[in-house]
């Protein structure tokens, strides 16, 4: 009974969220993020050919952005010449029920360099666009 539950839960969650997932270029400019706790700002600057670029809380981050799944991905480098401390980020992009807000949400993969752990190394993040 549990398990039709969570998957009956998992059902509505997607059906909502397909239904407000969005077509084209991500959107460029200021996003306030909120990545476990710690509030700052993802700016992305270019997106050419699949291909960003930006900073996110003063870093500089690259990755790509899939406009057909709307699927981000980039690895922000907390300090650059420490590749212990880059954090990887993915999630995906849609609009909000209501306010009609660009959000991005997902998840953030950490190493030791960033405080991670081997037992608290992937943890979540959202962004709203400014």
């Amino acid at each position: 009974m549990k398990i039709r539950w969570v998957l009956l839960v998992s059902f509505v969650v997607l059906a909502i969220l397909s239904s407000n997932v969005l077509a084209g270029p991500i959107p460029k400019g200021t996003w306030k993020i909120n990545g476990n706790g710690f509030q700052g700002d993802l700016v992305i600057t270019t997106f050419t050919g699949g291909n960003l670029t930006g900073t996110a809380y003063g870093n500089d981050i690259f990755g790509f952005y899939n406009t057909a799944s709307q699927k981000i991905m980039f690895m922000r480098k907390c300090i650059a010449t420490d590749p212990t401390t880059y954090q990887i980020y993915t999630g995906y992009l849609f609009k909000t029920n209501g306010t009609n807000q660009y959000v991005l949400a997902g998840t953030f993969e950490a190493f030791s360099g960033s405080a991670a752990t081997s037992v608290k190394n992937v943890t979540g993040w959202y962004a709203t666009m400014q």
